[in-house]
């Protein structure tokens, strides 16, 4: 079989695999863009269910956005976890949410729907905490932007199933990543490179035997 019908293969697996575990993104709710900026911080922390958790205990926990603001790192993350990851994720959060009400004076961002794409980006970029595909996955998310958020965990594993030249999440590789997928499955996958990102396709010792692509990913530069 040839490298092209290998990967058309890979890639029909991958869309099963979002079918079945994502239940069909286009029928989600769409979150306020400052929910979904915090659900898309959770998500690199921890991956999807897991962050849908906390984001959840999160809303039970703390009256609004801003009540977290006001609250130490320590406090925002015994909410959801004592894993370290959760810590780390809890400062991440309390820098942007610190961040936008200096800027704005308010910790909401339903603002941003009278903007126009290219003053989202600005504003988005201008928070600090707030990287290239963050940024990326709100305006997918909330506006549905023609945008492809690559994290550095889902350029990895992209890579080594062969999808693009370079295990970087560069602009190349976004606009690679866009012309081989309908825009229509940019959601889910994006949700799926969260799942099986960082958790299984690490960067050493990666977790081949919970990859639902084992079978038919090349594993590229992987020993």
């Amino acid at each position: 079989m040839g490298n092209a019908a290998k990967r058309k293969k890979l890639i029909k697996k991958i869309k099963e695999k979002i079918a079945d575990e994502y239940d069909e993104p286009k029928r989600r709710v769409v979150r306020p863009p400052l929910d979904q900026l915090v659900q898309s911080v959770l998500w690199r922390y921890t991956g999807v269910k897991s962050g849908v958790r906390a984001f959840r205990k999160f809303k039970n926990s703390f009256v609004d956005w801003n009540e977290m603001r006001v609250s130490t790192a320590s406090e925002i993350a015994s909410t959801i976890s004592t894993a370290q990851w959760a810590y780390e994720c809890a400062k991440h959060l309390h820098t942007i949410l610190d961040n936008l009400f200096h800027l704005r004076n308010v910790v909401e961002m339903d603002f941003l729907d009278d903007f126009t794409q290219a003053q989202a980006v600005t504003f988005l970029r201008s928070l600090e905490g707030v990287n290239r595909d963050l940024t990326d996955e709100v305006l997918l998310f909330n506006y549905g932007a023609n945008k492809f958020p690559l994290t550095k965990p889902g350029s990895r594993m992209c890579y080594r199933m062969g999808l693009i030249e370079k295990p970087s999440p560069t602009l190349k590789n976004q606009r690679a990543l866009m012309e081989m997928w309908d825009q229509e499955y940019f959601i889910g996958f994006t949700l799926f490179l969260h799942d099986y990102g960082d958790p299984v396709c690490k960067a050493e010792k990666p977790k081949h035997h919970k990859c639902p692509v084992e079978e038919l990913c090349p594993q590229i530069d992987v020993d």
